[in-house]
Parts: structure tokens; C-alpha cells; sequence
């Protein structure tokens, strides 16, 4: 479960205090909007016995961090533990990145599109235009960044939300506008392999 890697970092950094850089093996945030405890996607509550025995997380100091979780028998469920550990991620000054070695999708690309519109740089016409082209041909964030950036290159980091509260269930979204936007790059490293894709 992609919390575990997220609680694991956590207990390091807690055990041994702030590191020069920490790198994840996969995206920093995930997009979790949907694993909720109602279906289609339940995902059940986490044990609070293996959370203070394994882990030394107590209810209190979820809530502490979180206060948001819906109802207070989910103090322990996915939704918030991940809350938790992200947000007490993010307040260590480690670097913490992300690492994605085979990125699907165009969502780097669309929201540098979408912040070139919102500053007048481009017309939306031709923002349109550029993603039925990006559609048509299934053009990916690495491989239209692996054509166009040179070895030890990448794009100036761009902010995205993983997981916008509008989309998780009204009694989660409180709790979902907690999850922390990333600054997202991509960075080739050689020139004869698509780039990878990082968040920070």
C-alpha cells in the first residue's frame, strides 16, 4: 500500500532527523480521491494496534495534524493516515522526491498549457488545438519532453494538484484540501533515454 512507503519515510526521518535529500520510489502524492470508505473503491480502516505498535502513531497525533477526518472512527482510515504523513513530510526541510521512471500521460504538458493561457502567453484556441493533437497521436509528458530537451535538462518545476478536492466525497473534501500540491519536473538524463519524471 503506497501509504506504507510515506510512513516508512516518516519514521526514518523521525528516528534520524532531517537527511541532505530522500528519494521515493514512484510519485510523492498520489492521487487517492476516490479510495474512500464508501464503494466502489472501500478501502477498510488501517488497525489503530499496528499504527501505535509498528508505527507510534497514536489518534492524537493524527488529529493533531489532520483534524479534518470526517467522522472520528476514521481518524485511522487511509485517507487520513496519508494526510498525516504527507503534511508531517513536508515539515521536515529534507528534499523529499519523487521518482518516476515510466510516466504515463500528458498532465506536465497540459498544465503548462494551462498556465500559458492563464497568462495570456497563448489563446485558448490554440491550447485546444494542441491537446486534440496530444490526444490524436497519444503523445505522452516523455515523449514530447524526451524530443525536446538535451541531456542534464529539464523545465522549470511546475505546481500540480494530484488530488483536487471537488472530485473526493463532500464529507472528505476537508480533509483532501489538506493533501499538499507538488512541484513537478522532468529531467532527461541521457540522450538516448526518455527522461524521468520527479516530484517535489
Amino acid at each position: 500500500m503506497y501509504v506504507l512507503e510515506a510512513l516508512t519515510l516518516l519514521r526514518f526521518l523521525d528516528q534520524t532527523g532531517s537527511q541532505s535529500l530522500a528519494l521515493l520510489h514512484g510519485p510523492l502524492i498520489n492521487q487517492f480521491v476516490q479510495y474512500d470508505d464508501e464503494e466502489p473503491n472501500f478501502l477498510p480502516r488501517m488497525s489503530p494496534a499496528f499504527l501505535k505498535e509498528r508505527l507510534g502513531i497514536s489518534k492524537e497525533m493524527v488529529a493533531s495534524v489532520v483534524r479534518e477526518f470526517p467522522e472520528e472512527m476514521l481518524w485511522c482510515h487511509f485517507m487520513s493516515i496519508y494526510c498525516y504523513a504527507i503534511n508531517r513530510l513536508y515539515s521536515y526541510v529534507t528534499p523529499i522526491v519523487g521518482v518516476v521512471e515510466r510516466a504515463t500521460g500528458c498532465r506536465l504538458t497540459l498544465s503548462i498549457l494551462d498556465r500559458l493561457k492563464e497568462k495570456h502567453i497563448i489563446k485558448e484556441s490554440y491550447v485546444d488545438r494542441f491537446k486534440e493533437e496530444l490526444d490524436k497521436y497519444d503523445i505522452t509528458d516523455e515523449f514530447l519532453f524526451g524530443c525536446m530537451l538535451d541531456e542534464g535538462e529539464y523545465p522549470t518545476p511546475i505546481r500540480l494538484q494530484k488530488n483536487p478536492y471537488h472530485r473526493a466525497r463532500a464529507k472528505w473534501q476537508p480533509l483532501v484540501r489538506k493533501y499538499p500540491e507538488v512541484n513537478a519536473i522532468i529531467l532527461k538524463t541521457s540522450p538516448t533515454q526518455f527522461p524521468f519524471r520527479g516530484r517535489a
